[in-house]
């Protein structure tokens, strides 16, 4: 297959949204092959610029270094190629329907997922969602209308919950129980957990990833709850 044959196929490939295809086999190529397919491709999409065709951008390499393309008249796609593997790292969708952007973000080894987030312009609130490749198991947490966590679930399904008032976080609810803030007689804030009758006295915040920290308040060490479900 000469060059020329090899730019229309791909050309076609590309008509029909094979994108991640396209990139692949560009990236196949010898150098001089790909750059040459390349300029082809860009004369082809510049010929054909009125028919609303996925648009490609490319490195001097000749890879496919981002595209965008319509997936109806109400979403777009962006998407990001790595240079060095020719396998896509992250992709935005803005669907502007159902008023949601979405940003994925994969590994260039296998070409899976890694991460997903979601924001919902409705309401000004976002779920993100992650995969653990050493459990293979997901976690994930939302965010409210104001940017703070109000929810986690950990690689092992344990949830939390979190409260705000005008002073921050001020209560917890999971799988240790129920944890509310108070102030005693000296101003000091204690955690407490009526259940289980704990009472630790320090400053509790969580971070914008959704990790719970504790600061006692004698200056001990500070304790971290992450989202994916470790402490550290």
């Amino acid at each position: 297959m000469n060059l020329e044959e090899r730019a229309q196929n791909l050309e076609k490939e590309v008509e029909n949204g094979h994108l991640d295809e396209v990139a692949k086999e560009l990236h196949s190529l010898k150098p001089e092959e790909r750059k040459a397919v390349k300029d082809l491709l860009v004369k082809h999409q510049e010929e054909n610029a009125d028919k609303h065709l996925p648009h490609l951008e490319f490195y001097d390499s000749g890879d496919i270094k981002s595209t965008d393309r319509k997936m109806d008249e109400n979403i777009n796609v962006h998407t990001e190629y790595d240079k060095k593997t020719g396998m896509k790292t992250t992709e935005d969708y803005d669907n502007r329907q159902d008023a949601v952007q979405s940003h994925f973000d994969y590994d260039t080894q296998t070409g899976q997922s890694t991460t997903a987030k979601y924001h919902y312009d409705s309401d000004n609130t976002t779920s993100f969602n992650a995969h653990d490749r050493q459990s293979n198991r997901n976690w994930s947490y939302d965010t409210d209308s104001q940017g703070r966590v109000s929810h986690t679930e950990q690689i092992d399904g344990k949830k939390r919950d979190f409260t705000y008032d005008e002073n921050g976080l001020a209560q917890i609810d999971g799988h240790l129980g129920h944890w509310e803030r108070k102030t005693d007689d000296a101003g000091k804030t204690h955690w407490i957990n009526s259940e289980k009758g704990y009472d630790w006295e320090g400053r509790m915040n969580v971070d914008k990833d959704g990790n719970l920290h504790f600061q006692p308040t004698n200056g001990g060490k500070e304790f971290v709850f992450t989202a994916k479900g470790s402490m550290k």
